[in-house]
């Protein structure tokens, strides 16, 4: 190789590592497929759940006799007010999947997934957190999010959020998002 391809060669590759991968980058973004179709589920479900008839049937229910319809003041999201669950104890990193320490069978769980009609497989690129706010009926809010560290290198994790809410004049479920922040980082 002559001096000046020699030159070329260290001149170009300093340029080309700064470069993202485009097949990591194709790989990552295939990947927050996962994440929109699992949010927008447990979105849907919650949704679902809060704009029917709830009874007393749920532990998050309490006072009434089982079975007994509940006021509108008092419906919540699956859960009950200020429940909160999370698929992994840290998100995953690196665009892998990561086993998850949710125990779907718990007590406090499984009915809050049987409510939304959702299951989770024994791994995901994701952590999915689910959190409900103190209100019941109108005041009644969920969070739900996605979080992956594609890019350990830097404290940012790409993360996908839904807000619910209801409307106070309609009594109608709100939803807002996916909102989309640090994204493929």
């Amino acid at each position: 190789m002559s001096r000046v391809g020699v030159l070329m060669v260290l001149v170009c590759l300093p340029s080309l590592a700064a470069c993202d991968n485009p097949m990591t980058r194709y790989k990552h973004k295939s990947m927050t497929a996962e994440a929109s179709l699992t949010t927008r589920k447990m979105a849907d479900g919650a949704k679902i759940y809060f704009e029917s008839e709830q009874s007393s049937s749920s532990s998050w229910h309490g006072g009434a006799a089982t079975g007994e319809p509940i006021p509108f003041d008092q419906y919540t999201f699956p859960g009950g007010a200020s429940f909160s669950m999370t698929t992994h104890d840290a998100a995953p990193k690196d665009g892998t999947s990561a086993k998850l320490t949710l125990d779907s069978a718990d007590a406090k769980v499984a009915p809050v997934l049987d409510a939304m009609f959702m299951s989770f497989g024994p791994e995901s690129f994701f952590r999915y957190t689910y959190t409900t706010g103190a209100g019941t009926g109108t005041g009644a809010t969920l969070t739900i999010k996605a979080e992956a560290d594609f890019d350990p290198s830097t404290p940012a994790m790409h993360t996908e959020t839904y807000e619910l809410k209801i409307d106070e004049a309609t009594q109608d479920v709100v939803v807002t998002g996916p909102t989309v922040t640090n994204e493929l980082q």
